[in-house]
């Protein structure tokens, strides 16, 4: 009473108001408690939300102190679910009497020890310097052009595709205490393993063309063996390095326009040939018009577009055919999903520069992706292939992929108007 006296019942308000964090707002609601209390002292502020209870973790320090020692010992990367199941254990349960904690809870408790979800903080670098195309094809009328196969033969498609682990690849959002510090990290991605036959020129993570062929022989050789009655095809993306053509074959970025020696036939004189009477440019960088300069239109002549790759003559020499994939279309290979699910996996080894941890925990990593989610994969890109087939566009299949999630193709009756009827009716929902 002395203190309100002394302050006023407003200011006295306010002021118990600031020492209990709160604002403008509580210091009224404490106005109006003790107004209700001075005329009936029988009435009581009620909580409405029951009784609080505060967390066990604030009350049991040799708790608080067993997670923390074994959060310790699992770093750099912690989760939540780490202590979930720290007390699932049967030591654990005893001492919180068979209560297990939820996922929530557990996170709550990390924000209470000091750990925030955040990208770790960067020091400066460190660095040691320790170095030693086309898809399935469709006539115009939607049918698949498929060549004519004798009845008895199976075909199986084999997809490639390569993927490179690095050392320094781990996530970038963990669980961070408020007590560290930023710390040097290493430039650069580290030590790099390509998960394939050959690897690369000095770790460099790329294929040479003839590393390329080289695997395309021995996947032939052992085919050949373990196949010998099925037809087989080869599915490539559409890389520079699997699109290379020989050396010798036609190309108008090397032809002369008019050349002095006799003999040898120029870009002009072919032209006038074929009836290109009045062409002005010898090249101009041109992609909108074709029949603008020489060498446009010589790269969109027959004789220069059909010239089959160094990969497809030479699988083809020994009765395997080879279909490019359509560029930046990785849905249609579900070896990406394989990289991506493995790489995760990958991610939540201890960290290290050392090229044989990299191998160890790569392979370790890929030895986790079951055959089931390789055929959730495949079927995932078979969704896909049927969405184009159908007519529909990226965003079109994608929501038809979801849609008919258990299905390795969209129902026979499922046309783009269906499909565009069911995406209003979703957007509008």
């Amino acid at each position: 009473m002395a203190f309100t006296n002394e302050k006023g019942w407003i200011e006295a308000s306010q002021w118990v108001s600031a020492a209990w964090n709160r604002g403008d707002s509580y210091a009224l609601c404490l106005q109006k408690w003790c107004c209700i209390y001075m005329s009936d002292l029988t009435t009581l502020p009620r909580n409405i939300y029951g009784t609080w209870k505060s967390s066990i973790l604030l009350m049991d320090e040799d708790l608080r102190d067993d997670i923390q020692t074994r959060l310790h010992g699992i770093r750099p990367y912690i989760a939540a679910m780490d202590i979930v199941q720290f007390l699932s254990t049967p030591e654990m349960k005893m001492q919180l009497s068979n209560k297990p904690i939820s996922l929530c809870t557990a996170q709550r408790w990390l924000c209470i020890m000091g750990y925030h979800w955040q990208k770790e903080w960067k020091g400066q670098y460190s660095d040691s310097h320790e170095h030693e195309d086309s898809m399935w094809k469709w006539d115009d009328e939607g049918n698949e052009e498929v060549p004519a196969l004798p009845p008895e033969q199976w075909t199986i498609v084999w997809f490639h595709n390569e993927s490179i682990f690095y050392a320094h690849d781990h996530p970038k959002v963990h669980w961070v205490h408020n007590s560290k510090s930023a710390k040097p990290y290493a430039k650069g991605d580290g030590a790099s393993l390509m998960v394939a036959n050959f690897p690369g020129k000095n770790c460099d993570g790329y294929f040479s063309n003839e590393e390329v062929l080289q695997q395309a022989t021995q996947a032939m050789d052992v085919l050949c063996q373990k196949y010998p009655n099925e037809r087989h095809v080869f599915i490539f993306d559409n890389a520079r390095t699997h699109a290379k053509r020989a050396e010798d074959t036609l190309s108008a970025l090397h032809m002369p326009r008019n050349p002095k020696h006799w003999g040898i036939t120029g870009m002009v004189q072919i032209l006038k040939e074929h009836g290109h009477l009045n062409v002005n440019s010898f090249i101009c960088w041109s992609i909108a018009n074709n029949s603008c300069c020489c060498q446009n239109i010589l790269f969109c002549s027959d004789d220069f577009i059909n010239i089959p790759c160094l990969l497809m003559t030479h699988c083809q020499a020994r009765g395997f055919n080879v279909l490019f994939l359509p560029n930046f279309h990785c849905e249609l290979n579900f070896i990406e999903q394989v990289w991506g699910y493995a790489k995760r996996e990958y991610r939540e080894a201890p960290p290290s520069s050392r090229i044989e941890d990299v191998e160890k925990n790569s392979k370790a990593a890929l030895d986790m992706v079951s055959i089931l989610s390789m055929q959730w994969f495949s079927n995932w890109s078979l969704q896909y292939m049927d969405g184009y087939q159908r007519g529909l566009d990226g965003r079109e299949a994608a929501w038809a992929t979801r849609k008919y999630h258990g299905h390795c193709q969209m129902p026979a009756d499922a046309t783009q108007e269906m499909i565009w009827e069911w995406m209003a009716s979703k957007s509008a929902q």
